[in-house]
């Protein structure tokens, strides 16, 4: 397989339901093998995509609000000190600025925590940098995920 020029920049159009969710991932996934990002690097990517995907389609509308598309794109580029890749979500959903979060008290027990709040955290702890801002109406989430590069 030849390897895709880089940086590249992909975009999709994504809805509510759990197979286009999942497809989208899948694609996602295309995109960082021929990127030639490891398959056990890649996961990790995934599954902030996947938080940051899932978060949208389960609480950016309120219940009763038929929900719009939302759009998942990614820009990917090697560097020095690995592949890059800039993951953004957008979506005409209710403000959220996940940034805002606190996070979550991990030291308590299961039974003592609230439900929700890990999934941003994870996105929190897995990137390098993240930016939320609302504009026109929409959404604009985005993080930097980094896949160092293995030693010489």
């Amino acid at each position: 397989m030849t390897a895709t020029a880089l940086p590249r920049r992909i975009e999709r159009a994504c809805c509510r339901d759990a197979a286009d969710i999942a497809a989208a991932l899948d694609w996602l996934e295309a995109a960082l093998a021929e990127a030639g990002c490891p398959p056990s690097r890649a996961a990790a990517c995934l599954v902030v995509a996947e938080e940051m995907l899932t978060n949208v389609a389960r609480h950016a509308w309120p219940k009763g609000v038929v929900p719009g598309v939302f759009a998942l794109s990614a820009g990917i580029w090697r560097g020095r000190e690995g592949l890059g890749v800039l993951i953004s979500t957008e979506d005409d959903g209710i403000p959220f600025d996940p940034t805002l979060c606190e996070p979550p008290d991990t030291g308590a027990s299961v039974e003592g925590r609230p439900v929700g709040g890990l999934g941003i955290h994870l996105v929190m702890r897995m990137t390098s940098w993240q930016r939320y801002r609302r504009r026109g109406g929409r959404n604009h989430f985005s993080v930097f995920w980094r896949s160092a590069s293995p030693p010489d």
